[in-house]
Formats: C-alpha cells, sequence, structure tokens
C-alpha cells in the first residue's frame, strides 16, 4: 500500500481493496454525529462519494466492485503496511446481534465472541423466514447483546452461505468457538438447540425436521471492538 504517510489518519470504509475517505478536519463527536444520519447502504449503490463529501473528505480509492454492505467507516492510522483502527463509527444505529435466547447459553456465546473464540453461527433458514427477517449480508454490522438486551460487542458480517446441514465441514464448526472438535459434536449440540422449546415456540410451535438437507445461514464473522 503506497502513497499514504505513516501516522496519518484516515476514515477507512472497510471492503475488499478498501475504499479510503481523507479526514480533513473534526472530531470524532462530530463526525459520529454526521454519519447517525445514514443509513447503511449497498456498495453497488454508488454513494460513498456522498459520504466522502459529508464527512469533509474525498475519494481516494476507486470503489470496488463488490456485494458489500457499507455499515460504517473506521476512524484509522497509516503504520506502514496497513490501517490500524481507532474508532468505529457506525451509520445510524447497529441493528441488535442476537445469539440463541437470553440465559446461560447466550452469555456463553458472548464471552466467546469477547474472546475472539467465536467466529462463526449457524441458524435455521426456516427461522428467518417465519420471522420475516432479511438474511445477513457481507459489510453489515450488529451490535452484540447479553442476556440482559445490552449491547456489549460490534461485529461485521463477512461471509454468508445458505447451505445443507451436511455441508458444515470441521474448520466452520470449530470456529463456532464451543469447544467441538468434530461436525458430530457440533450438530448434535446445535439439533438439540433447534428442537428446545424456545426454538420451537419461536417457530409459531412448530417442532422442525431435520436432516441432512435441511437449509442453514452459515455466517462468519469478525469482531470490531
Amino acid at each position: 500500500m503506497t502513497g499514504y504517510d505513516v501516522g496519518q489518519r484516515a476514515l477507512v470504509v472497510n471492503v475488499p481493496d478498501a475504499v479510503v475517505l481523507r479526514r480533513e478536519a473534526g472530531g470524532v463527536g462530530e463526525l459520529r454525529e454526521t454519519l447517525a444520519g445514514w443509513r447503511p447502504f449497498d456498495l453497488a449503490e454508488g454513494r460513498l462519494r456522498e459520504l466522502a463529501e459529508a464527512v469533509g473528505g474525498e475519494l481516494t480509492e476507486a470503489p470496488p466492485t463488490a456485494k458489500w454492505l457499507v455499515s460504517g467507516v473506521i476512524l484509522a492510522t497509516f503504520d506502514g503496511g496497513g490501517w490500524r483502527a481507532e474508532e468505529f463509527l457506525p451509520l445510524g444505529e447497529p441493528p441488535a446481534a442476537e445469539f440463541a435466547f437470553p440465559g446461560p447459553l447466550r452469555d456463553q456465546l458472548v464471552a466467546a465472541i469477547l474472546s475472539g473464540e467465536k467466529t462463526t453461527t449457524t441458524g435455521l433458514l426456516a427461522d428467518y423466514e417465519y420471522a420475516g427477517d432479511p438474511l445477513p449480508v457481507p459489510g453489515r454490522w450488529g451490535a452484540v447483546v447479553d442476556s440482559g438486551e445490552r449491547p456489549v460487542a460490534l461485529i461485521e458480517t463477512v461471509e454468508v452461505r445458505v447451505v445443507p446441514v451436511k455441508e458444515i465441514d470441521r474448520e466452520f464448526a470449530i470456529a463456532e468457538g464451543e469447544g467441538y472438535t468434530t461436525v458430530a459434536e457440533w450438530r448434535a449440540t446445535h439439533e438439540r438447540f433447534w428442537h428446545s422449546p424456545e426454538m420451537i415456540a419461536a417457530l409459531g410451535g412448530q417442532d422442525p425436521v431435520i436432516d441432512d438437507d435441511t437449509l442453514v445461514v452459515a455466517e462468519r464473522f469478525r469482531l470490531l471492538r
């Protein structure tokens, strides 16, 4: 990466082939206030130039061609090899990212996210469809909430696949951060959860049929803060 001075600060949109918005003036508080009036947008919408102008900067690299959601910008410092994040500034209010149901399991999963052990998660496609929730998309930022519904972390979705449950592999299962060493352990635990009273209630009283071809949403994410 060339063209930047060590110690230079910038607003970085963390999409593939990072687009950089040069910071001209103003403090973090002012930036948060400006960005709070925005909503996440698809990279294909071509609104990055408008965003650059809104924060008093300019695009210093051409927008890449990618299916990516722009959910925020990162105030960062160039260290000679790349951009080191200092502050994460969402566009608007990040949606809540809920893992399992409030209680011991959610507490365990949130702790694994905060420690960096958990970087994947799997949900039933039927759950999204019944609730009418949109599927996660790469680039989406989410506020992880604890059992008290308090935001405790910010994560970014980096990959989403809708696949039959039989296609979940060992690497993905281990990355769920719950101590699995085999896909069989991962599947047994998830099937118990999907057949739990809480999950059945969330599906309107229907106990889901789980077999090798059941479709799941396999999401990979990273911890921002």
